[in-house]
């Protein structure tokens, strides 16, 4: 029992001191992991909406799937850029959200236009 008192008054003080440094970076990490995922999303939402004023504007003679082929073309180059990576689901996804949002603030619809 006398060599753990010794030990513990020895080394006591630099154990706690690593586990909580070792706390400390864990919840740094998962932070990091809550900041990027939020970003992500952000940045995943502002360039589809983006990416479809833009095919809209420049491609209005498209209609359909060749609109969505382009707008997912586009979505997936400025996504790149930003490494950011994502699925074809999950790109379907952000661009008909966008599409909805923007034919919701052009029929005037302000409550579907705000995404609430």
């Amino acid at each position: 029992m006398e060599f753990f008192a010794e030990f513990w008054a020895a080394y006591g003080a630099e154990l706690i001191h690593t586990a909580v440094l070792g706390l400390i970076g864990y919840f740094g990490f998962v932070l990091k992991r809550l900041c990027t995922r939020f970003f992500d999303t952000q940045a995943k939402r502002d360039i589809a909406r983006t990416c479809v004023s833009f095919v809209e504007q420049l491609f209005a003679d498209l209609h359909g799937q060749d609109k969505l082929d382009r707008c997912t073309e586009w979505m997936e180059k400025l996504l790149m850029q930003q490494g950011i990576s994502v699925s074809e689901e999950e790109l379907r996804v952000w661009i008909e959200s966008a599409v909805r949002e923007m034919n919701a603030a052009l029929s005037g619809d302000d409550a579907s236009a705000a995404g609430k």
